[in-house]
């Protein structure tokens, strides 16, 4: 009785296959395998409607298990079961396949298709494996995005994760985010996705509480999930210590919030893998240059906002604090720049105020600045030795040179102009008498 309902559902389901309701002819061909699950043609029909309907990894299976029931394979068969794995991203599974079939067939125009196609994504794999050895993250997205775009189905699942990971080493925040929305990268029963979703959305910075909801959603999948145990305490731990340094500065502690900042920095740590710690450890490089700013340590507040916006550039904050620092410190003219990029990205007027009022305070002394005498300039008095000259020109060379001030500096150009009259015995002859 139950190998006639069988027949009777393998042949409706084969009537549906041939009107092109491959939905329906899945259903009944699940429904005969129920019946009768030794009756192996019910297994490859349903393979043959999930090859139609682009679900490769169910094909996959069911020819699998038709290999491990001992049906005799025919050419067709490893044709199928190599597409399905070339889907899957199973390269060398589906090459060995094909070249059963052509073993079997040699003329079998589909099969050396496939092999072709096959031979093609197994060199882009080598050269991706390659580049991934090396940290060529560019190398690594052109092949894996060649990979995909030659692929008939969704590849391997790894394929879609090591992209989000060169987003990450190259602190491709908003790629990376989006792997998981136009990609559909995000599978909610994946801890592993719902881990580096989380990992994403911590370095960059961006919705917090959808990270710990995506961690706890993993830790549900299993409690001792060991990856998402781990961002969980270290985000937790991060987390409240950017709040403690925050409270702290409010009080006035300046040391503890310093204090709190160094530590969440060196949680975050600067691994490659992790873009450098990202727009979180940019955050935090943010903060401490404001206080180091507020307490008057200039040179430490421009080394950390430069640090800030090494990881995340055109940030209004670092690059305010930035401005400040310039100009105290006397790059009035890379203060000029800081300011006027700064004014672009004012989050209110009341930071367009602030930053107006600087700017206007960094280009007034910049032109105090270019009128200065040389002397006055390079911090010599009119009866200078050889020696005090070229010292004070290389103190001023390190302060203003364009590579420590953001582009070219104005004033480093005045600097070696003076060098070039106070250094020279007739210049500086007639540069004397028209200060006289």
């Amino acid at each position: 009785e139950a190998l006639a309902d069988a027949e009777n559902f393998g042949k409706i389901g084969v009537g549906y296959f041939k009107k092109g309701d491959h939905g329906l002819a899945r259903k009944y061909f699940t429904k005969a395998i129920a019946c009768a699950p030794m009756t192996l043609v019910w297994w490859e029909s349903r393979a043959d409607t999930y090859l139609a309907l682009k679900e490769f990894a169910k094909a996959v299976s069911d020819l699998e298990i038709l290999q491990k029931f001992g049906a005799t394979p025919s050419s067709s068969f490893f044709v199928k079961i190599s597409r399905s794995y070339m889907a899957t991203g199973d390269i060398m599974s589906a090459i060995q396949s094909i070249d059963a079939a052509l073993g079997i067939e040699p003329e079998n125009t589909s099969a050396q298709d496939i092999k072709k196609e096959a031979l093609k994504m197994r060199e882009h794999l080598n050269t991706l494996h390659s580049a991934q050895q090396h940290k060529q993250w560019t190398t690594v997205r052109h092949e894996l995005n060649q990979l995909m775009s030659q692929c008939e189905g969704p590849g391997a699942p790894e394929w879609k994760t090591l992209l989000v990971r060169a987003d990450i080493a190259e602190s491709k925040w908003h790629d990376a985010l989006g792997c998981f929305s136009h990609l559909s990268l995000l599978d909610e029963t994946s801890a592993d996705h719902l881990t580096l979703r989380a990992l994403v959305l911590f370095l960059a910075d961006s919705n917090l509480d959808a990270m710990t909801k995506a961690l706890n959603d993993a830790l549900k999948l299993g409690s001792e999930y060991t990856p998402a145990k781990s961002l969980l305490h270290r985000s937790e731990d991060v987390l409240r210590l950017l709040q403690e340094a925050m409270s702290a500065f409010q009080a006035q502690d300046s040391s503890t919030a310093l204090q709190k900042y160094n530590q969440g920095l060196a949680i975050l740590g600067e691994e490659e893998a992790e873009g450098r710690g990202g727009l979180m450890r940019a955050r935090f490089l943010s903060n401490q240059a404001f206080v180091f700013y507020q307490i008057g340590k200039y040179a430490e507040a421009l080394n950390s906002a430069n640090a800030s916006l090494t990881l995340g550039p055109s940030r209004f904050y670092p690059l305010w604090t930035r401005a400040r620092a310039q100009n105290v410190l006397g790059r009035h003219d890379a203060a000029v720049e800081d300011y006027r990029a700064a004014l672009a990205l004012a989050p209110d007027d009341n930071a367009r105020r602030n930053v107006n009022n600087g700017l206007v305070v960094a280009k007034g002394d910049l032109q105090k600045c270019l009128q200065m005498n040389y002397f006055d300039l390079l911090g010599v008095s009119r009866r200078f030795s050889v020696g005090d000259l070229t010292k004070a020109y290389r103190n001023k060379c390190l302060l203003h040179h364009p590579d420590k001030s953001n582009g070219v500096d104005l004033i480093f150009k005045a600097v070696q102009e003076a060098y070039a009259v106070l250094s020279d015995p007739q210049r500086r002859g007639l540069y004397d008498q028209q200060l006289d």
